[in-house]
């Protein structure tokens, strides 16, 4: 009677893998049957379809984050402009400086017409030269920022123009992140817009970069 027990398990057990083996197979190589991925596909549009006239909080922290970013930009350009010793990366910084300035109340003018509170890049405490805004990917690091002005002499020419670059590398890594949550059809629209803009100045940047170095 046991034998019979014992075998009868035995067989239900092989059954059962026989059954299961397809479904484990499936998981180990990651495969999604018809009906998964049919329904993967129509969340994906449902998530997608945004009202491009009315912003979400995807919308406005990214737009906060542009905000500082586009600060931070004119902060540096500022220093160059006073400090550097080459006339052309002064011009450049004057450039940039009022370039980063207008781009950054561009958000300023967006959050105010939605009613959303933000903050500007001076409202973080300065610490080692540099305020300690939030680091998010669009963000140089703080450490370079401080050490950058707190400096003088022909190395501001030089590091101005490598934080330069590096903040505009930066904004497309944030656009691409940050930038695919958002809907509001203006919003869009700069994004799109901006990533044309920072790949021709990064080219221009590191042109003159070479020049000097």
């Amino acid at each position: 009677m046991r034998k019979v027990l014992v075998g009868g398990a035995l067989l239900i057990l092989i059954t059962g893998a026989t059954y299961l083996t397809p479904t484990i197979q499936d998981f180990i190589s990651n495969k999604q049957t018809p009906t998964k991925v049919a329904t993967s596909k129509t969340q994906a549009k449902v998530a997608e379809s945004r009202d491009p006239h009315a912003h979400d909080f995807s919308d406005v922290d990214y737009a906060q984050k542009k905000l500082i970013h586009h600060q931070l930009g004119a902060m540096i350009a500022d220093k160059a402009k006073i400090d550097a010793t080459r006339p052309e990366i002064r011009q450049l910084a004057e450039q940039v400086s009022s370039q980063e300035t207008e781009r950054a109340n561009v958000y300023t003018a967006l959050l105010t017409s939605w009613e959303e509170s933000y903050l500007n890049i001076t409202d973080f405490p300065e610490t080692g030269g540099c305020n300690g805004y939030p680091t998010f990917s669009g963000m140089l690091p703080h450490l370079d920022v401080g050490k950058y002005r707190l400096s003088s002499g022909e190395s501001v020419d030089t590091t101005f123009l490598a934080l330069l670059i590096e903040h505009h590398k930066k904004a497309t890594d944030l656009m691409k992140l940050e930038g695919a949550k958002i809907g509001y059809g203006e919003l869009v629209k700069l994004r799109e817009t901006s990533q044309e803009d920072y790949k021709a100045e990064i080219s221009t940047f590191e042109t003159l970069q070479k020049s000097i170095l």
